[in-house]
């Protein structure tokens, strides 16, 4: 349980050192591009985002069911 704990700490370090860096990139090279007029970021996020809700959901859902047997 610890090792998992570990990996998973370090999962999460690493993408809040890593997500700055893509979401600056990601939106500076939208801006020179004018990909959707600069916010090709803001699309990207909201996808993500969307994934997360959904994703959440699917886990409600099966500790539900779970607790129904």
């Amino acid at each position: 349980m610890g090792s998992v704990n570990g990996i998973v700490q370090m999962a999460g370090c690493i993408m809040r050192t890593l997500a700055p860096t893509i979401a600056s990139s990601l939106f500076s090279f939208s801006i020179r591009e004018q990909i959707l007029g600069g916010n090709l970021v803001y699309v990207v996020l909201y996808i993500i985002f969307l994934s997360g809700i959904y994703f959440s959901r699917a886990l409600v859902d099966i500790t539900q069911e779970g607790r129904s047997r």
